[in-house]
């Protein structure tokens, strides 16, 4: 059996580049470092390090290891921290799809607050892919997401719609009073996301639907940009009408009427072992009932 200590010394070697670097921080002789990771190696039955030069590198099982070491330590070091509490904290990590609105995410997070138990959360936002490699490894316990999952006999996976909210367009009051109307958009700029989210496909297929040819002011990585550029009236732009209060507080943008055709769906996504997990419990029950189409499958496992 693996032991906390030869992962350990294994880790340090890892992150501190050598082993007499790894015995300088842990005050141990480079013999009992090398004695160390040669059990693990051996237990494990292949290597994890490799010399080129006068260098040590990680090995592609090394690599694996190395991500697998970095959660097991760090949740031995939760559970030290919790257990020395007199009341435990739950620890969340969460997985945030880039393009989810911060203040959506905000939002779907927010039940998490009635738990007897206090949790810590640890977000991380990255793309899809990503994520999902991270749920896989067990660096994550969850991912909030605009897409859902699709089916992956190596993954399976819990998945859930927690919201369904219709998209509005937003813009400065020069570009009032609204409703837009599809043939307003050859004449009213547009701003967009610069990646190929969900929201900008589907608003792009819906232009194209409408025989729509539309101006572009501006694409946008920095969300918080583009509002900042539509409050100063360079263009209009489309967003969830959840966040209608939050974007309009101070008058310099207007809702300019919903899309009738567009819905965004925020998705909760864990590994199928960690669907009894007690955050993943306390959102799945709280947002059940998401009016959802049928069509979207609100709950599912995937293979």
């Amino acid at each position: 059996m693996i032991s906390l200590k030869q992962l350990h010394h294994f880790w340090l070697t890892a992150h501190r580049g050598g082993i007499q670097r790894a015995a300088e921080a842990s005050g141990l002789a480079p013999q009992t470092i090398s004695a160390q990771i040669a059990a693990l190696e051996n237990h494990l039955g292949r290597p994890l390090f490799e010399r080129q030069g006068r260098r040590l590198v990680l090995t592609p099982a090394g690599e694996l290891t190395l991500q697998y070491a970095d959660e097991i330590l760090r949740l031995t070091e939760a559970l030290e921290q919790a257990l020395a509490s007199d009341r435990p904290t739950l620890r969340l990590k969460v997985g945030l799809l880039d393009s989810v609105p911060k203040a959506i995410a905000a939002y779907l997070l927010a039940p998490l607050r009635a738990l007897e138990q206090p949790v810590t959360l640890h977000v991380s936002e990255e793309r899809f892919a990503q994520l999902l490699g991270a749920l896989a490894t067990g660096a994550l316990d969850l991912i909030l997401s605009d897409i859902p999952p699709t089916a992956d006999p190596a993954l399976p996976l819990f998945s859930q719609c927690l919201l369904d909210t219709p998209v509005a367009w937003y813009g400065a009051p020069r570009w009032g009073p609204g409703p837009i109307t599809w043939s307003d958009l050859t004449h009213i700029p547009l701003l967009l996301p610069a990646a190929p989210t969900h929201a900008r496909v589907t608003l792009l297929a819906q232009l194209q639907a409408h025989g729509v040819t539309p101006t572009i002011a501006g694409e946008f990585a920095d969300t918080a940009l583009l509002v900042e550029m539509a409050r100063l009236g360079d263009g209009i732009f489309t967003a969830p009408e959840l966040l209608s209060d939050a974007l309009c507080q101070d008058g310099r943008l207007v809702p300019l009427g919903n899309i009738a055709e567009l819905h965004e769906r925020y998705w909760l996504i864990s590994h199928r072992r960690k669907r009894h997990h007690p955050a993943v419990v306390q959102l799945s029950q709280t947002f059940r009932a998401a009016s959802v189409p049928s069509s979207a499958q609100p709950t599912k496992e995937t293979p």
